[in-house]
């Protein structure tokens, strides 16, 4: 049996013996590091999860943006 788990896991399924091989999605410790960092230089207080949700989504519709104009912004894109 392969588990597979939310992000909602964290670190916590790495102190779980019960977790051991089993897959999540979790972002880069770094590239959170490093947001975390820009995020308290820019606004002087601590980053939220909700915040890097929100940092994410006008990355990808920059890019989707950047890319491919208005027909970036379709079901398909």
């Amino acid at each position: 049996v392969q588990l597979l788990g939310t992000s909602a896991w964290g670190t916590d399924a790495q102190r779980e013996p019960t977790f051991a091989g089993g897959w999540y999605v979790s972002p880069d410790p770094q590239v959170r590091t490093d947001f975390e960092q820009r995020y308290r230089g820019v606004y002087e207080s601590e980053a939220t999860r909700l915040s890097s949700l929100a940092y994410d989504a006008v990355a990808l519709s920059a890019l989707l943006s950047r890319e491919r104009g208005a027909a970036g912004f379709t079901r398909q894109a």
